[in-house]
């Protein structure tokens, strides 16, 4: 599952191993702030899109089927 929000694109990530893939790989965990709090409240399972991906229609492919096959 994916999402874009603020022209960032986001998958739902749910295993260990591919939330450490993604984060090795520069992507961000989804945040946003609260009006009433100063901390940003960060989303664990929703990670960006890796930079490498976004103009690589062969690698994004590759990137969606790791995140379509998570149990």
């Amino acid at each position: 599952m994916g999402i874009i929000f603020e022209n960032v694109l986001y998958f739902k990530i749910t295993t260990n191993d591919l939330q450490e893939k993604f984060k090795n790989e520069g992507s961000k965990q989804f945040t946003y702030t609260k009006k009433n709090k100063p901390e940003p409240v960060v989303i664990k399972n929703w990670w960006s899109a890796p930079d490498r991906v976004i103009d690589d229609s062969d690698a994004m492919v590759e990137l969606v089927e790791l995140v379509l096959e998570q149990k």
